[in-house]
Parts: structure tokens; C-alpha cells; sequence
């Protein structure tokens, strides 16, 4: 296996020079980069302290998404939708949905193309969760030659650098369990484009990515309810597991032919948002949600249920949609404006801390997006645009918070780093911030400043545990009691927040501004029911009967 990957690096390397491509080890040519670990190793200073003002460059989309952009050499690239779907109160006619792949040069931000692709339909109606992100929430992934974009019912679009369409595949066409979309992001093996395709046929699909013809697809219930993205890990000298974190279980697949390899029971939750992450041949995931929650450790590169032999740790911490980043033996996860630093080796909590200085407006909410590390710079992104720059350290060390625009728009992206630049898509624009300028010597002094500020910074009550050392279950009673601060026996005004305001239009069923507790609780069992959905027209249709879990290689016929 070793042997078979460094030729085939070599011969990407011979086709990149052969046409006149500048990919190289730096880009950013997935969902969280590389190794899919939101982790880049810079030799470049990135960005610390910046305004609106020292911004490198902005540039218009077509239209919103909370997919990430990626860098290609010079190129970088992101998907959009236009045409509907872009006011809740009135959505259009999804006969004019458009998706869009657009290329913007590196250095100007000059737009190099835009190339649409007709949607099909009917698609998922846009409103209630659906509407959180929309018909670009999928991030593109590239070889350093071709980009290939998965667009939901749409399919999988392969396309050149020039932004030439080569091939179309569709790898399902159904509706999730709750109507709510997918934003699982394909990823690359040797020939193979990877295509999580959870609601489109609940199955993890491999496609040729010469031909886009299917080499192989998995197919299995628990897929239903996941909206992360799996990794590849190297188990040993010899093998590489594809991991894939699904709702009670982490799931280990032989990515050359799909066969699941192993499996361990995991985090009680109803639905997976976050990604797994590995550092050598351990994988973590952490999430919480309707159901539960909690983290794990688990050691890949084992065969059948290893719940007993390969889980290291699990149900001390959690954390919500964001997926953690690893840096020196710690993990780091953002959830509602806190901060959490994790021992990776034991999983117990290092430190807990509020961000400090952020701003509400402009977003719906504070923890869509993941964390990414450029060297020991920890960059996160709220969703109202608030970008906290942090030292990877085992103290809470904030070393600045900024924003790239004073204009509402929604941050749900997580952003791209590469060669001491950060690249930031929001519901309107894609943003440059370069680190050029910066020294050690800044760097050392805005650390020394968070030291002193550290000093003096209160201290965060840990969060509420279960008997499993996992966040509490969610309540939708207790949530409704919290929420109904005057005591009225009803949700109004000020007391709707950001997430349910974006779901009234479902809950409050008379529509007069005011959710009741009978409305409230009906919702939430609308919204987190495992079948079913809004009435869409695709959703009514029987659904095909598929095994909670793959059967594992030894019996698979």
C-alpha cells in the first residue's frame, strides 16, 4: 500500500507539472484541509489582529452556502446556490434553483469563472432547518487537477481548472429522515472519489474518478442522521481504515471496496454533525445534540465489535455541530461562545473558558463552523462573523477576536488556511486575511497579553453532566421553561432566540408570533422524528428498508 501511494504521488506530481498547475503541499483541497484534521503545520506567521480596513481582499458570491472554500495552487474554490431559497418568508420557484461552483484567482480575488448546474427536482423545501444551510453545504475536494463538487440530489460534477464539466453522477435522490438536507463532504483514495451520501440513499457511495461510474456503495440506516464528513486513517504500514461516526456507533470501512471492517458502540445521540478526527491511528469524535452525547477515543485498524479492545476513552465531553481540532495531545472544541481544551489521551476537560468579545447580530447562531489550526494559532469562526484567534496552549489564551465586515451576513463556513492566509466565505462574500507583516516578536507579545488577561478572566462552571460523563439529554420541557423567562406559558418577543426564531414557522402552528408549550413540544417532535419530515413531496415516497448497520466483512455476501 505504502509502495502503491508514492507512485501515485509521483505521477500526480509529473501531471501537475506537465499542465502547468501550482498545487502543492500547502493547499487546502478539502473539507478542514489535508488530512481532513482542520491541521496545517505553517512555516508562515497567519494572521493575528486585522479590521475590515487590512482585509486582502473581498469578493461577491453569486449567492450563500456554508460550504468551505478550498485552495488550489492559485485557484480557490467554493459553492453557492442562487434562484431560490434565499428569503424564508418568500422561497420562489425551485424550477429556478441554480448551483453554482465558482473559481476565484488566490492573489486578486478576481472571479475566474462561475459554472451552474441545473438542480434537480423536486428538491427539499427551503424553510425550518433545512433553511440553516441551504443548497451549498457540501465542500468541494481536489487532486491538484480536477475539482469535483457533490450537490446533493443534484449529483457528483467533476470539473477541470478551467471549469470545463466532465462528468455528472448521481448517488441517490431521496430525502433525509427529517427533511433537513445533507452537508457531508466527499473526500479522495487513491482513484476513488468518496461520496457520504446520508440523506440522498443513506449510503456511502465510491465513485471512479476518471469515469464517475459506481465502484462500490454501502448502504445502511444509521447513515440517515449524519452530516459529518469521514477521514481516512493509516492503521498501520499496510492498511488505511475509512472512519465514519454515526449515531451510537463509529463505523471502520475498507475504503477500497466499502467492506465495514469494525465498529464500536459510542455516543448515545439521535443524529452525528460533527466529523471524527485522527492523530496517528486514533480517532476521536465528540458531539451532543437530541439524544446525548458525549466523546470518544477509539484506536482504528481492528476487526468486528472492538467496543472492549480499541475504545481508549469515552462520554467525558461533548460538544455541538463543530468538529475539535488536535494540537500536541489536546483537543479543542467551541460550543455556544466556550472554549474547551481536552487531555486527547484521557479525555478529561483541561480548561473551560467563555470567548471573550464577540458581538450578537449578523448570524443565527455561535458554533456552525470548525475550529482550524495554523501552526499553534487556533482560528474559530461564530456564525455572527466574530473570528477568536487563540494559542494552542493548556491555558485558555485568546489572542484577538475580529471581524471582516461591519454587514450582517451569516459566517457558517469553516474557513480555509494556507501559506499564513485565511480564507472566510459568508452568505454573501469570500474574504482574504493575510499574516503578512507578522513577526515572532508580535506573536510573543499578544501571548503575553492573553497570559495577563488570563489573570484576571473569570472562571467557567463546567458543563452539567449525565450518570455517563456526557451533556445532559436535551428537555425539550426544561428548554421550554428556561426559554419562558415571564412565566406566561408561552415563548414571545425577546425570549424567541436565534434557533428557534428560524424554526417559528413550523412551531408556531396559528402563526400569531407566540409559541405555546403544546406548539413547542409538537415541534420538536416533528423536527426530531426518525421518519417522516414537512410533507415534502419526495419524502411521501416509501423509502427503501435498509440494516441499521453494514454486515461486517467476515459475513457480507
Amino acid at each position: 500500500m505504502a509502495k502503491s501511494l508514492s507512485i501515485q504521488w509521483v505521477v500526480l506530481f509529473i501531471v501537475s507539472l506537465s499542465t502547468g498547475l501550482e498545487s502543492n503541499a500547502a493547499d487546502w483541497l478539502r473539507f478542514r484541509g489535508p488530512n481532513g484534521d482542520g491541521f496545517v503545520s505553517e512555516s508562515q506567521p497567519g494572521p493575528i489582529s486585522w479590521d475590515e480596513d487590512s482585509v486582502k481582499w473581498k469578493a461577491e458570491l453569486p449567492g450563500p452556502g456554508s460550504s468551505s472554500p478550498i485552495v488550489v495552487g492559485q485557484r480557490v474554490f467554493v459553492t453557492c446556490w442562487s434562484g431560490y431559497g434565499l428569503d424564508k418568508s418568500e422561497p420562489g420557484d425551485q424550477s429556478k434553483l441554480k448551483r453554482h461552483l465558482v473559481c476565484y484567482d488566490r492573489q486578486t480575488g478576481n472571479l475566474l469563472w462561475d459554472k451552474t448546474v441545473d438542480p434537480y427536482l423536486p428538491e427539499d423545501e427551503y424553510g425550518g432547518m433545512f433553511a440553516e444551510h441551504g443548497y451549498a453545504s457540501h465542500t468541494p475536494t481536489s487532486d491538484g487537477n480536477y475539482v469535483y463538487a457533490f450537490l446533493g440530489k443534484t449529483g457528483v460534477v467533476k470539473f477541470d481548472m478551467d471549469g470545463n464539466q466532465l462528468w455528472q453522477q448521481s448517488v441517490g435522490t431521496e430525502s433525509g429522515a427529517s427533511n433537513w438536507g445533507s452537508s457531508s463532504s466527499p473526500i479522495l483514495f487513491n482513484n476513488l472519489l468518496i461520496v457520504p451520501a446520508t440523506a440522498e440513499s443513506e449510503a456511502m457511495v465510491a465513485l471512479d474518478t476518471e469515469t464517475g461510474e459506481e465502484v462500490w456503495r454501502q448502504e445502511a440506516a444509521g447513515f440517515g442522521s449524519v452530516w459529518g464528513t469521514p477521514i481516512l486513517v493509516p492503521a498501520n504500514s499496510d492498511r488505511t481504515d475509512l472512519v465514519m461516526a454515526v449515531p451510537n456507533e463509529i463505523w471502520g470501512f475498507n475504503p477500497a471496496t466499502g467492506q465495514l471492517l469494525w465498529y464500536c458502540k459510542a455516543l448515545s445521540t439521535n443524529s452525528f454533525c460533527s466529523s471524527p478526527i485522527v492523530h496517528d491511528d486514533v480517532v476521536y469524535a465528540i458531539e451532543s445534540g437530541p439524544g446525548g452525547g458525549g466523546g470518544i477515543a477509539v484506536r482504528a485498524g481492528g476487526n468486528g465489535d472492538v467496543t472492549d479492545t480499541h475504545v481508549i476513552w469515552s462520554g467525558r465531553q461533548s460538544s455541538r455541530i463543530g468538529t475539535p481540532v488536535y494540537r500536541d495531545g489536546r483537543l479543542y472544541t467551541f460550543n455556544g461562545g466556550v472554549a474547551t481544551c481536552i487531555d486527547a489521551a484521557s479525555g478529561e476537560q483541561i480548561y473551560r473558558a467563555r470567548l471573550q468579545g464577540g458581538r450578537d447580530g449578523g448570524g443565527r447562531a455561535q458554533d456552525y463552523a470548525s475550529p482550524v489550526i495554523a501552526g499553534d494559532l487556533i482560528y474559530f469562526t461564530s456564525r455572527s462573523g466574530a473570528i477568536y484567534v487563540l494559542q494552542a496552549d493548556d491555558e485558555f489564551l485568546q489572542l484577538a477576536v475580529n471581524r471582516v465586515t461591519a454587514d450582517t451576513e451569516d459566517f457558517s463556513a469553516t474557513p480555509a488556511v494556507c501559506d499564513g492566509e485565511l480564507f472566510i466565505r459568508s452568505s454573501k462574500s469570500l474574504y482574504c486575511v493575510s499574516g503578512e507583516g507578522n513577526t515572532t516578536g508580535a506573536l510573543q507579545t499578544a501571548i503575553a497579553q492573553a497570559k495577563e488577561a488570563a489573570k484576571n478572566a473569570p472562571a467557567e462552571e463546567p458543563a452539567e453532566e449525565n450518570e455517563r460523563g456526557g451533556r445532559r439529554r436535551f428537555d425539550p420541557e426544561e428548554f421550554f421553561r428556561q426559554q419562558d423567562k415571564d412565566g406566561d406559558g408561552q415563548i414571545a418577543g425577546e425570549e424567541i432566540g436565534d434557533r428557534l426564531r428560524d424554526a417559528l414557522d413550523q412551531i408556531d402552528t396559528d402563526g400569531d408570533g407566540a409559541v405555546t408549550k403544546e406548539e413547542y413540544l409538537a415541534g420538536m417532535r416533528q423536527l426530531f422524528q426518525r421518519r417522516g419530515g414537512r410533507g415534502n413531496r419526495e419524502s411521501e415516497q416509501p423509502k427503501k428498508t435498509r440494516p441499521r448497520r453494514p454486515p461486517l466483512a467476515s459475513t457480507a455476501g
